[in-house]
């Protein structure tokens, strides 16, 4: 048992040399995640480490944790919204979630168990080659323990970005699936481009500032999101727009396991060059340091507002903006997220769980007289059309009492009150 930093951009675990010595060449596990046993001396990690932006003096404990496996995870937990790849491994045929926002590609420990996939032994590492669209995957692919996340999780594990960069790839959102081209059309060559980040084990784009100095985001296909800004980016949003539309989501990371916060809508929105209509805006909240300039990620739900083609052996990230209007968002319709665990509810004032008389603090006991907790997450009964009606059971002060929740759209393209932000360029 050792206690481990964690930095975002990090692909490797490192620990001190008296943790190394202990170790005895058996995997490493996280909360029930086999990391494998590659472990390497936390010192080699800190030239990596102020790559990422990280200039102070780096305090490690016994060592440090890469980010990336757990953003695999957290990427693939059950959403709807994905882009999916059909791969290979040694002939056995699986089912992926691309993240261009993980830097590892990994599948499930179920999935080892249910296709009779082997590993290495002593490390969770699967055997054998993976392929897809013809193309070979030379970097590991990782097995994960789906226990940790309850099973909540989609495909047979994740493709990270390392795996499918090289050729120019065309995203096709409306199909849910990438194209890998031979060569960037010349008609594309006359959309806005952008410098990709270079040295970068995730797919991120520099957005150039009249300065000189060049904004940064993520672009991960593992987020069925939208927006995700900086802290300080987002208290500007929210401190210019005090009448927007809002709504609540639920989130997890290793940092914040029950974490709950607002989700809005934005009309149109500018970084530099870069600019989005109608899409969900949230606040960046993933733990530790960022790269300099770092504004934040782009989810799929603004992804699909772009025409987007990258040409990583160039280093530009084509974009185009979409003219069509913007389809219905599916979204957290009730106005209330009853946290995991405990249940307790968090109300969006004026929303419709409001006008139904629940308050903050108030526990979920039932909806349609059912387990409130039955339901995946992709399958939440608050994201069903509007109309739809609810009875909730609920419990305060050790009183029970049921009322009727009547869902409508608070956010999104017919729900948007107060969504402009022009910023600077």
């Amino acid at each position: 048992h050792v206690t481990l930093a964690y930095y975002p951009g990090v692909g490797v675990v490192a620990a001190r040399k008296s943790a190394l010595d202990s170790h005895g060449g058996g995997p490493c596990c996280l909360k029930g995640l086999m990391v494998g046993s590659t472990l390497i001396d936390w010192r080699m990690c800190l030239s990596l480490l102020r790559n990422r932006g990280l200039r102070r003096r780096v305090v490690v404990p016994l060592g440090i944790i890469g980010i990336s496996l757990v953003l695999s995870v957290c990427a693939a937990l059950a959403q709807t919204d994905r882009i999916w790849v059909n791969a290979e491994i040694d002939g056995v045929a699986l089912r992926l979630v691309l993240d261009t926002g993980s830097s590892v590609t990994a599948v499930w420990s179920k999935t080892v168990k249910e296709r009779g996939l082997r590993t290495v032994p002593q490390r969770s590492v699967v055997q054998g080659t993976l392929t897809f669209m013809g193309k070979v995957v030379r970097s590991p692919v990782y097995v994960i323990n789906a226990n940790m996340f309850d099973g909540k999780t989609v495909g047979e594990g994740v493709l990270g970005w390392p795996a499918i960069k090289g050729r120019p790839l065309q995203f096709d959102w409306s199909n849910e699936r990438f194209i890998l081209l031979d060569a960037v059309p010349a008609a594309v060559r006359m959309w806005t481009a952008f410098p990709l980040r270079s040295h970068n084990s995730t797919l991120s784009i520099e957005i150039p500032k009249p300065d000189g100095a060049r904004d940064v985001f993520d672009i991960d296909t593992g987020d069925p999101g939208g927006l995700n800004l900086e802290p300080h980016e987002w208290q500007k949003w929210i401190s210019t727009h005090p009448h927007r539309a809002r709504t609540l989501i639920q989130y997890s990371t290793l940092g914040d396991p029950t974490g709950v916060q607002e989700q809005t809508w934005a009309d149109r929105i500018f970084f530099g060059a870069l600019m989005f209509t109608d899409v969900p805006l949230t606040e960046f909240n993933f733990p530790g340091p960022r790269p300099p300039r770092f504004q934040g990620s782009i989810g799929l739900a603004a992804l699909r507002r772009i025409n987007l083609i990258i040409d990583s052996e160039r280093n530009l990230a084509y974009v185009q903006r979409v003219q069509s209007p913007a389809p219905p968002f599916r979204h957290n319709r009730a106005g209330v997220v009853f946290q995991w665990g405990a249940g307790f509810a968090h109300v969006v004032e004026g929303g419709p769980a409001d006008e139904a008389g629940i308050q903050n603090g108030d526990r979920l006991m039932r909806i349609d007289g059912q387990n409130p907790w039955q339901w995946a997450v992709e399958d939440s009964p608050f994201s069903r059309p509007p109309g739809t009606k609810l009875l909730l059971g609920i419990r305060r002060d050790r009183k029970e009492f049921e009322t009727t929740v009547i869902l409508r759209d608070l956010i999104g393209p017919s729900g948007s009150q107060d969504g402009r932000l022009q910023r600077a360029q």
